[in-house]
């Protein structure tokens, strides 16, 4: 398996990983029904993305997951229309709990430990796995920055 190969199985490892993270917030209640299904259809996007397209599939799924959520605009625009602010208020805090929840998986997938992964996948790729996982969570907290202003 050439390392190409092995990185796309590793990043689909680690999107399985990152689903497992969030059936245990479920499974604790540490976020809403919301939140929960959004980071669900995340971890699937982030699992089926690199399996067509390697790591910019991966990479593009994951900057899909901080996009604006189509009833997000939806409220933004009644808002900004007819002044309708309650809508945009209930879907700003679901973004506000959905990046926080999602900076919190990404430092908990980083701290995970990587000795297992090495003798499956290689000290390159797991090096390659931790720098795509970094970039994700300086995008994450940077939209939640953003956000928070």
């Amino acid at each position: 398996m050439n390392h190409r190969d092995r990185l796309t199985v590793g990043l689909v490892a680690l999107g399985n990983q990152e689903r497992v993270l969030v059936l245990e917030i479920l499974a604790r209640r540490a976020a809403s029904p919301v939140t929960v299904q959004a980071l669900l259809r995340n971890a699937e996007s982030l699992i089926e993305a690199p399996r067509s397209d390697g790591r910019p599939g991966y990479e593009r799924a994951a900057e899909a997951t901080l996009a604006f959520s189509l009833g997000f605009r939806t409220a933004y625009f009644l808002h900004r229309r007819l002044g309708i602010l309650r809508f945009l208020a209930d879907r700003l805090g679901d973004r506000f709990e959905m990046l926080l929840v999602t900076r919190l998986l990404i430092q908990e997938l980083l701290g995970a430990d990587a000795g297992r992964s090495r003798t499956i996948f290689g000290e390159n790729v797991v090096a390659e796995i931790r720098l795509i996982l970094e970039a994700r969570l300086e995008k994450t907290i940077s939209t939640l920055d953003v956000n928070c202003r």
